[in-house]
């Protein structure tokens, strides 16, 4: 299989993490979180809210690039984040070596705040403000997470590559 990046976005609680580090143990790849680099970056969310602003993702954008285009760029590489914004996916698009297959999972609401309870919570306002953030727009393969186990999402996510 030719080597891939891959953009998976979605809700939080929507399963990003849990697919995106699956994903990339079965691509044997590297597993990028952007959330994970925006906070170690200090890049992170405006007081009191759960988004970040559009500045900040393509400042993080130039992070993940720099990356890549170092260690990453002859490996699988799958990058997880929630993605509020199109200009921030378009500017990965056109700076990667190579398209990245992108990925919108989508949950519904109560899906997400039960998988909240598994984690560090958001909590109600937060997964719902979320939630309503990213289904602002779909952006590449639209991928159903209701009702679907880890594998078979990985398995039709794989089935796009």
């Amino acid at each position: 299989m030719e080597k891939n990046f891959i953009i998976i976005r979605g809700p939080a609680g929507g399963g990003k993490t849990t697919i995106g580090v699956g994903l990339a143990k079965e691509l044997k790849g590297k597993f990028i979180c952007f959330d994970k680099i925006l906070k170690e970056n200090n890049l992170g969310y405006l007081s009191g809210e759960k988004w970040v602003l559009e500045k900040k993702c393509l400042k993080g954008n130039k992070i993940v690039l720099k990356k890549i285009l170092g260690k990453f760029k002859n490996k699988n590489v799958v990058i997880e984040g929630n993605f509020y914004h199109k200009k921030q996916i378009e500017d990965l698009e056109k700076n990667l070596p190579k398209t990245p297959k992108i990925f919108t999972l989508k949950a519904n609401v109560p899906t997400c705040l039960e998988r909240d309870k598994t984690r560090k919570p958001l909590g109600e306002k937060g997964i719902k403000d979320v939630h309503k953030l990213v289904s602002k727009f779909d952006y590449g393969k639209i991928i159903e997470t209701e009702k679907k186990t880890m594998r078979e999402v990985i398995k039709e996510i794989i089935s796009f590559l």
